[in-house]
């Protein structure tokens, strides 16, 4: 992981200027009852505080999921989404 952290860092700083890193909502979306996705929104947090990058989430829809971010170091993580239903006009 450490290898990873390094060329993580390498890219950010030489390769892409980048200050934020979004974790998609497709990954947001079965936290934290997921079988697979905690273990892969850990890791790209993880990665992500390495080289000093904001992480935000997209598509929070309950407070489970708030929690789980904010609990492994999701700082910025947006606002509650929720599905909304009938016409809303458009």
């Amino acid at each position: 992981m450490t290898l990873v952290r390094a060329i993580l860092s390498w890219l950010i700083s030489t390769v892409f200027a980048v200050d934020k890193l979004k974790i998609a909502q497709s990954f947001v979306h079965d936290l934290p009852t997921s079988a697979n996705n905690p273990a892969i929104v850990q890791v790209i947090i993880q990665m992500a505080n390495s080289p000093d990058l904001e992480v935000i989430a997209e598509g929070i829809e309950t407070p489970a999921q708030h929690d789980f971010l904010i609990a492994h170091g999701c700082v910025c993580t947006g606002l509650f989404l929720r599905p909304t239903t009938g016409n809303r006009g458009f």
